[in-house]
């Protein structure tokens, strides 16, 4: 199992994670039938952020994301990783409900929230106490099985797809979208960082752009198979489109299963954001570890106290507050880099120069 791969499908699960529930409730009612034009252009602008994210990986790879803020930022650096952290768990938090709420709201609808996070953060907090390499492999297994989900539910699905869900074409062009996808699809690579930067390199540009073709494929079966209307009615269309597949072949609720690819993503964006939290606060060992995971529990548990709040939230707020932030600490880090290499690059010295020494 190469390292290479291994990260590029933990980027791969970064990129998918925000997006169920989330990003496409957003991109299907401002974009409606344009939504893949809206993913197109938001593909093309997001390369801006990834060669960003590159460029702080590619400085002095053999440091960690930690190292880097100690060593750019000597007097600010407590400081700035304590807003990137409240932010990255703030994100996490909302993830984790996300995923406790799909759980309760499609499969268990009488177990409490609490209840189904349990049954999560119980495995996050024992792969965050093994090795650092631990992650990376959970995340290439879940890849495989997530990958097969996703080729069961394309070949039941497109044998339904209708061109007419597309038309009329070319009417709507929001921004939001665009700006959302980028935000939350995006900048979560930012995380990656968390890891050796020498063996993430290769790996942030090719799992964005795996993620991307997938997450493309997804929005025109949606489209092309439920329609605008039905595809805005539902709270996680991403889950109901699943019980057309293989409709009428299997009496089963295939579904179920085949929704658990969207269940993985969330569960190891969890694991790397908490992971990057602990070495934040050097909660990395012993029972520290397990502090922040036991908090964005009970958080996530009581965030919001019913879906209209969350989708208010989503809509008015957190569509540009979570690139807002991301943007804020990318360029940060990238502007500081820039100088840093600029004043340590030594100075030719001209002929006239020698010539006067």
């Amino acid at each position: 199992m190469s390292k290479q791969l291994s990260y590029t499908t933990i980027s791969y699960f970064l990129c998918r994670a925000l997006f169920i529930g989330l990003t496409f409730s957003i991109l299907i009612k401002e974009a409606k039938q344009d939504s893949w034009l809206s993913l197109i252009l938001a593909f093309i602008l997001g390369f801006i952020p990834v060669l960003l994210i590159h460029y702080i990986a590619s400085y002095q790879p053999e440091k960690s994301l930690k190292q880097k803020y100690e060593q750019l930022f000597p007097y600010t650096n407590k400081l700035l990783m304590l807003l990137t952290g409240i932010g990255i768990f703030l994100l996490a938090t909302l993830s984790f409900w996300n995923l406790c709420n799909l759980i309760t709201s499609q499969f268990l609808n009488k177990t409490p929230k609490i209840v189904v996070g349990i049954s999560f953060i119980v495995p996050i907090i024992l792969i965050l106490s093994k090795e650092e390499k631990v992650i990376p492999r959970v995340s290439t297994v879940l890849f495989y099985l997530s990958f097969f989900l996703f080729i069961l539910s394309f070949i039941g699905l497109i044998f339904q797809f209708n061109f007419d869900n597309f038309t009329p074409s070319m009417i709507y062009f929001p921004t939001k979208p665009i700006i959302t996808y980028i935000g939350f699809q995006v900048f979560p690579i930012f995380l990656l960082l968390f890891f050796p930067n020498s063996d993430i390199l290769k790996s942030i540009k090719k799992g964005y752009m795996l993620s991307s073709i997938i997450l493309f494929i997804n929005v025109l079966l949606l489209i092309g198979v439920l329609g605008v209307e039905l595809a805005t009615i539902y709270q996680y269309p991403e889950f109901h489109i699943l019980k057309r597949a293989y409709q009428g072949v299997l009496t089963y609720r295939l579904e179920n299963a085949l929704a658990t690819q969207w269940i993985f993503d969330i569960f190891i964006y969890c694991v790397v954001s908490l992971k990057g939290c602990n070495q934040f606060l050097n909660f990395e060992k012993g029972f520290k570890m397990t502090i922040v995971p036991i908090i964005m529990l009970f958080l996530s548990a009581h965030l919001f106290k019913d879906n209209t709040i969350a989708n208010t939230l989503m809509n008015k707020y957190f569509f540009f507050l979570v690139p807002l932030f991301f943007t804020i600490i990318v360029l940060l880090l990238a502007i500081k880099i820039f100088y840093k290499k600029r004043s340590n690059t030594p100075i030719l010295k001209t002929d006239n120069q020698k010539m006067l020494k």
